[in-house]
């Protein structure tokens, strides 16, 4: 098990907790500057300064109230960076040989199979600019594995490459995971790579936790506004919260009424709904919770796919998916009125947003 908690106020503040047990892939989400890449390089020991604690199993790579505090190379991490960070004087086998341990044929050994094991066998003559980005791509990741690791980390490993070789190393991961059996970080800016891949999630914004669990969770459940705009919703609003005591909840969403399943604490609030919660329909409202009328604004169409932009009643904008097919056939376009569901069970509050955010 890794187990991290992290305080440090320069230079990028962190308040950082995470867990990561074995054989686990865990993404670490945020936007750019959230000290995502921090919070890898100080677990890896590159970075020092912070207090708190950095625990493998039994051991303590950080433990600031006992002084502890082990270099990076007494660490047992592998480190895959965004960037390669390949020694562009040396070939493959080289690079990888780098980072083992023993006698020189030892190394060359431990290379050899780390490099057989990423599905890049053959090309250890070969130098860095003579590979394309998921061959570097996988050097990196076989000299990370060579180091014979606990725990492994990945700094935006497939950022640099083509969404054909993405998928294709997405996949060799998937497997090597099964075989290593060790925590595994992911730092992604990507939140449809971060569900596809990690097993939890951790949501970064300004050096802070601000939620972990599950991915379909966080993204279904989010804990406040800001973990739900950083997960993609747009559609994020201030509320009043009303409830009869049992088990009935209400918003008034701006002189909206709008039935909720969730327990409700009386006061301000926020919720958010899905774009792909929010249904067009037409004809019987019969059995349809949360119907409204809205004005179409914006047509955005994205393949088969449309991203509709919507004005409701009390002035506010709900964004929305259906199929092109769809609005062709009822022949919505914009400045067309549009009667819209919002099913209880779909809408998520959450806690009004803290003063000051």
């Amino acid at each position: 098990m890794l187990d991290v908690s992290l305080t440090q106020v320069f230079p990028i503040p962190l308040r950082a907790s995470l867990r990561c047990a074995p054989g686990e892939l865990l993404a670490v989400v945020g936007p750019s500057g959230a000290g995502k890449s921090t919070l890898l390089k100080t677990i890896a020991g590159l970075l020092r300064g912070a207090s708190g604690t950095v625990r493998v199993g039994e051991h303590r790579w950080l433990d600031s109230a006992a002084g502890i505090d082990l270099p990076a190379h007494r660490r047992r991490v592998g480190f895959v960076f965004q960037s390669y960070a390949l020694f562009p004087h040396m070939s493959v086998l080289g690079n990888v040989m780098a980072a083992a341990d023993g006698s020189r044929e030892q190394r060359a050994q431990a290379a050899r199979g780390a490099l057989a094991a990423v599905h890049i066998a053959g090309l250890e003559s070969r130098r860095p600019d003579q590979l394309s980005g998921g061959q570097q791509q996988r050097v990196g990741l076989a000299r990370a594995l060579v180091r014979r690791p606990e725990v492994l980390l990945l700094d935006e490993p497939f950022s640099a490459v083509d969404q054909m070789t993405r998928e294709r190393l997405y996949e060799e991961l998937a497997e090597l995971r099964s075989q290593l059996r060790i925590p595994t970080v992911l730092v992604t800016h990507s939140i449809p790579e971060a569900q596809l891949l990690a097993d939890s999630m951790v949501v970064l914004h300004r050096g802070s936790t601000l939620q972990s669990g599950e991915p379909e969770a966080v993204y279904r459940r989010p804990a406040e506004p800001d973990v739900a705009r950083l997960m993609g919703h747009r559609n994020v609003f201030p509320a009043q919260a009303f409830s009869d005591g049992a088990s009935r909840g209400w918003l008034d969403w701006k002189g909206i009424e709008l039935a909720v399943t969730a327990q409700v604490t009386p006061g301000p609030a926020a919720f958010c709904i899905a774009g792909d919660d929010v249904r067009l329909f037409e004809g019987d409202t019969s059995g349809r919770g949360n119907v409204l009328e809205a004005v179409v604004e914006r047509v955005v169409p994205i393949g088969a796919t449309v991203t509709v932009h919507v004005r409701v009643g009390n002035g506010e904008r709900l964004t929305l998916s259906a199929q092109k097919k769809v609005l062709s056939r009822r022949g919505i376009g914009i400045g067309t009125t549009v009667g819209l569901s919002l099913m209880p069970e779909a809408i998520h509050v959450m806690p009004a947003p803290r003063t000051g955010a």
